[in-house]
């Protein structure tokens, strides 16, 4: 997993997530605090190190659902989508984990919202699309130079 991770750090007041953009990343945290809001403002969650967020988006191939911002300062480790779909298949019970969360988190920023297909396959799947996009792109280039 070490190698799969990127370490970023934000410094108090920093939003690390912003409510409603795509998705390419989760995150873990390695030292200090965050405040999770939801858009409308409301204080939903602090998360501290040992805790994680942003996977919601990538599980469900949604948007994000809450803003994350730094309390002091924080550092954390980003693991990407593509990176996080090659470990679901490899490590199960860590998919098992996180759909578990997300769907509680899900409702605890929207009740009311019905929970969107999660899983591997969803994850997976909009990885591939992903590369399949940039390998069409990547040969529509090459032959349009040929």
């Amino acid at each position: 997993l070490k190698k799969r991770v990127h370490p970023r750090v934000y410094f108090d007041g920093q939003f690390i997530i912003r409510a409603g953009t795509v998705g390419m990343s989760m995150f873990f945290i390695q030292t200090g605090q965050v405040s999770v809001v939801s858009p409308s403002g409301q204080h939903l969650a602090s998360l501290q190190a040992g805790g994680f967020f942003g996977e919601c988006a990538l599980l469900s191939s949604t948007t994000r659902i809450a803003h994350v911002r730094a309390e002091g300062c924080v550092e954390v480790m980003e693991l990407s989508r593509q990176e996080l779909a090659e470990l679901m298949t490899w490590y199960p019970v860590l998919l098992t984990s996180l759909v578990s969360s997300s769907r509680q988190r899900i409702q605890l920023v929207n009740p009311q919202q019905q929970v969107p297909k999660m899983g591997p396959k969803t994850a997976v799947a909009a990885v591939a699309g992903e590369l399949k996009e940039k390998l069409q792109l990547a040969s529509t280039g090459a032959a349009g130079a040929a």
